[in-house]
């Protein structure tokens, strides 16, 4: 299978590579850097896509979204997308996997979010992941292309970059982190467990057009998370201060970071049913 990752020496794009190219695959990574400065794909993407039965698109801005513009984001991972799926169809490309992002469903929810959940983005990446997601369903339109749309929440490993990098800078720095005691469950995915359901999607039969919620099996807590941050350190010690979630709440409000203080401490939860229904097994 000939395979085209946009993004491909990106996190999440480099362990595609790396495991697609321990099979069979002939894979060829697009590096969009570039093209996120100038806007649309250029003739030798298109050459590249003849030769191509997948397209994996996980090219983005998606980490320090507050270094650029509402416009330089949407043009990124919006009018990007629908370009090259646009590409895709006058290729014909046969399926394209489309990274999106689970936060098109808001930050935080009293309940799991699921596919049919309701969209709320509230921030200009989620929403223009989301007009992403629309470019592509409406560029395929009648085509022989499929696409495959997988919402992520934030995705961890040892080498990601973006918040989970700066954490474990921090804790190697000897950073106190407080945190709401009773803070509550959130949902994340190593990126072991993406790159398995994305290798899973490339065949599956039951992946066609439709949208997944992927994460690990366990939910965690922020504590949590500081935790497995700090084995990725190599064991550094963690400095942990719990305080009663007033005492984070009220001065984060005040300080305009309502927002920051429900995706750190506030329950999202995802109820991955659909995806295990494809067979796929969640670790």
């Amino acid at each position: 299978m000939n395979v085209a990752i946009t993004g491909g020496s990106g996190f999440i794009g480099s362990h595609l590579t790396r495991h697609l190219s321990k099979s069979q695959n002939i894979v060829t990574r697009l590096d969009w850097r570039h093209l996120i400065m100038s806007g649309r794909p250029s003739q030798t993407v298109e050459d590249v896509l003849k030769s191509q039965d997948i397209v994996i698109h996980t090219a983005a801005i998606a980490h320090d979204t507050h270094n650029y513009s509402p416009e330089k984001l949407y043009q990124a991972n919006h009018l990007l997308t629908k370009e090259l799926a646009k590409l895709a169809v006058k290729t014909s490309i046969k399926r394209v996997i489309y990274l999106s992002t689970a936060y098109v469903h808001g930050t935080h929810a009293s309940e799991p979010v699921n596919e049919e959940s309701s969209l709320r983005p509230n921030s200009y990446y989620a929403e223009s992941k989301l007009l992403g997601e629309m470019a592509l369903k409406d560029a395929i339109k009648g085509s022989t292309t499929t696409y495959t749309i997988i919402r992520p929440p934030p995705v961890y490993g040892p080498d990601a970059p973006g918040n989970f990098g700066k954490l474990k800078s921090s804790i190697k720095n000897g950073v106190i982190f407080p945190y709401a005691h009773k803070a509550e469950k959130r949902s994340y995915i190593s990126i072991e467990n993406l790159i398995a359901f994305i290798l899973h999607s490339l065949t599956c039969k039951m992946a066609e057009n439709q949208t997944y919620l992927v994460s690990d099996k366990v939910s965690m807590a922020f504590p949590d998370i500081l935790r497995r941050c700090a084995c990725e350190t190599g064991g550094h010690h963690l400095r942990l201060l719990p305080l009663p979630a007033f005492m984070m709440k009220i001065p984060m409000t005040l300080m305009g970071r309502s927002e920051l203080y429900r995706s750190l401490f506030e329950r999202f939860e995802i109820n991955q049913e659909k995806a295990i229904r494809t067979n796929w097994i969640p670790g």
